[in-house]
């Protein structure tokens, strides 16, 4: 939900942005639950498109991301690796990643959406450069390069990604160490606690908002009815 959100913010912004998923499924539910999403958030004509396998109109769809004929695009992983010819002069504001887990399972897709919000392959050849040597060496050439980064980032030209899983098993690959060292954050786990949650159904006897209230009253307080 938060990343339709964020993907249909960045459209009514006159933006574009890009939300990958891992699988053709689920690349079919988002495109659902972002269209009846942006219908009820805006009376604005937001144009989203999807690719995936088994869809109708695929060569539509094709036609349309050829042409950046959209405000918000839908598509897998795989798409992504297979079609960035079609994606590389397309400015994006945001990309939203579902599952970095399998998302950096194929190393080359840090680099490839890293270009697509505006950083160079040169900056991010030499950020990986850096990322690969000694941690002692070369501290002039990391500190120049850091500053350069910087200098990009607040220009307003590179975009912004955010990422999403389950799962912190691929963090520690190299590739996904450019996160921290371009955007200057790196994927992480955060802990679930276990939690008092009580699972109730009341036939109202009276008015609703009543019957709510008088449950927020009996449960207290931190709950969500």
């Amino acid at each position: 939900v938060f990343g339709c959100v964020a993907c249909i913010f960045e459209a009514l912004r006159g933006n574009k942005a890009y939300f990958i998923v891992p699988t053709s499924l689920l690349a079919e539910q988002v495109f659902q639950k972002m269209e009846s999403f942006a219908r009820n958030v805006t009376s604005k004509d937001i144009k989203i498109v999807s690719y995936y396998s088994g869809m109708k109109d695929k060569e539509a769809s094709l036609e349309k991301i050829k042409k950046g004929d959209f405000n918000i695009l839908i598509t897998t992983n795989r798409f992504l690796s297979a079609n960035f010819d079609l994606l590389s002069k397309i400015n994006f504001s945001l990309i939203f990643i579902d599952d970095i887990g399998s998302f950096l399972k194929t190393s080359k897709n840090v680099d490839l959406i890293l270009k697509l919000i505006g950083f160079s392959d040169e900056l991010i050849t030499s950020a990986l450069n850096l990322i690969n040597s000694k941690k002692g060496s070369l501290l002039k050439e990391r500190e120049k390069l850091r500053e350069t980064v910087l200098e990009v980032r607040s220009s307003g030209r590179v975009g912004k990604i955010i990422v999403s899983g389950a799962t912190i098993r691929a963090k520690r690959t190299k590739r996904a160490k450019l996160f921290n060292f371009l955007l200057g954050f790196e994927e992480s786990y955060v802990p679930t606690f276990v939690r008092n949650v009580e699972d109730i159904f009341v036939q109202p006897t009276e008015a609703i908002e009543e019957s709510a209230l008088k449950l927020v009253k009996k449960l207290g307080s931190g709950g969500l009815v």
